[in-house]
C-alpha cells in the first residue's frame, strides 16, 4: 500500500540540478472577496549551474507548460511542484490520508501562470517571473495543518535537548490540535509550542544557529551578506510566549506582502549571465518589461494581472522532451 508522506511534498519537490537562481521576490495578495490568494514569485539573475543545454531545456519546459510552480518560501535553490506530478501520486495513492487531501486540494484549486524572460536593466541578468492563484486559501492552510500534525504523529520525533517540548509537541499534534500555519490577510504566522522550563535554552540555541550562520564561511549559499539581503528587505517578527514560540512574516494590515530570498553568489558576471544570449531568442523573451513595473501592475490588480498572463502562458507549447522529463 503505498501512503503519501507530507513532509515529501511539502519539502522534497522537484529539485533541479542544471537551474539555479540569484533571488526570489515574491509578492502576496488576497483576490478582493479576500477567498483566493495570488503571489507572484520574480526570479532575478537566472543561470545555468549544471549543463547548459539541460539548463536551456529546463527553463524553456517551465515557462511553456503552466504546470510547475514554486513556493515562495525561506529557503533558497529552485525546488518546484509539479501538478501533473502530484495527479500522478493520487492515481497510485492507495490511502486517502491528510497529506492525499491536501494533495488533492492543490491540484483542484491552483493555477499556474508562468510570464517572460527578460533581462534585468542594471544588472543585465536573466529574469522570469510566474503568478499562482490558490483558491480558497484558508482551507489550504487548514490541510496543511493537518498535514503536518499527521507527519508529526507519524514520525514520533524524540530529543535529549528539549524532551518536554517534543512531548508536548506530540500530544498537541495527536489531538489534532497543532495549527502551526496562520494566514493574516497575507501575513504568515508561523507559530511551535514550547514547555516553560525549555523556552530560555531554545532561544538561546536559536541565536547561537542565527549568528553562526552569519559568521561562518560558508560560500555561495547563505553568506553574511544573503542573510542581510534577506532580512532586511522582509518584515519579520519573533514573539515568545509562556508556551509558545513565533515566527510572523508580513504585515496583516498591508493588502501585499513580500517575501524575498537571495544568495549572493561569488560567481563571476559572465557565469550568471550565460543563458542571457540563449534566452533572447526564445518565444517567451521580451525585452521591455522592467521588474518594478511588474510589482506595481500586480500590486493594483492582482486577479487581472493573473487572468493576462495566464492567457498568455497558454500560447505557448512545452517541448515534447520537457513533457518527458514530468
Amino acid at each position: 500500500m503505498k501512503r503519501i508522506s507530507f513532509l515529501l511534498f511539502c519539502l522534497g519537490f522537484l529539485c533541479s540540478c542544471n537551474v539555479n537562481y540569484l533571488s526570489q521576490d515574491s509578492y502576496l495578495s488576497r483576490s478582493k472577496d479576500g477567498k483566493d490568494l495570488y503571489y507572484l514569485c520574480i526570479f532575478e539573475g537566472i543561470y545555468a549551474s549544471g549543463e547548459l543545454d539541460k539548463a536551456k531545456e529546463e527553463i524553456e519546459g517551465y515557462v511553456s507548460s503552466g504546470d510547475s510552480f514554486v513556493f515562495p518560501i525561506f529557503a533558497q535553490g529552485p525546488f518546484y511542484l509539479s501538478i501533473q506530478g502530484f495527479k500522478q501520486e493520487l492515481e497510485d495513492a492507495k490511502e486517502k490520508n491528510a497529506a492525499f487531501k491536501w494533495m488533492s486540494f492543490v491540484v483542484e484549486n491552483t493555477e499556474v501562470a508562468n510570464g517572460n524572460l527578460y533581462q534585468d536593466n542594471s544588472t543585465g541578468r536573466l529574469c522570469g517571473f510566474q503568478v499562482i492563484r490558490i483558491q480558497n486559501v484558508d482551507e489550504f492552510i487548514r490541510l496543511s495543518n493537518r498535514g503536518l500534525c499527521e507527519m508529526i504523529v507519524k514520525d514520533k520525533p524524540s530529543t535529549k535537548t528539549y524532551p518536554l517540548t517534543t512531548q508536548n509537541l506530540f500530544l498537541t499534534a495527536q489531538k489534532g490540535e497543532w495549527e502551526p500555519l496562520d494566514l493574516n490577510g497575507t501575513s504568515l504566522k508561523i507559530e511551535v509550542p514550547i514547555d516553560p522550563n525549555e523556552a530560555g535554552t531554545m532561544k538561546s540555541d536559536f541565536m547561537k544557529g542565527l549568528f553562526k550562520e552569519m559568521i561562518e564561511d560558508t560560500p555561495s549559499t547563505y553568506t553574511l551578506l544573503s542573510i542581510q539581503n534577506s532580512v532586511s528587505k522582509n518584515i519579520l517578527s519573533f514573539i515568545q510566549k509562556e508556551k509558545s514560540f513565533s515566527l510572523i512574516h508580513g504585515d496583516p494590515e498591508m493588502r501585499t506582502n513580500r517575501i524575498f530570498v537571495c544568495d549572493d553568489s561569488e560567481l563571476s558576471e559572465k557565469q550568471l549571465k550565460n543563458l542571457v544570449p540563449w534566452a533572447s531568442r526564445q518565444k517567451a523573451w521580451n525585452p521591455e518589461i522592467k521588474t518594478i513595473a511588474i510589482i506595481e501592475e500586480f500590486k493594483k490588480a492582482p486577479e487581472q494581472f493573473f487572468e493576462k498572463t495566464f492567457r498568455q502562458n497558454k500560447k505557448r507549447v512545452p517541448p515534447e522532451s520537457f513533457q518527458r522529463m514530468k
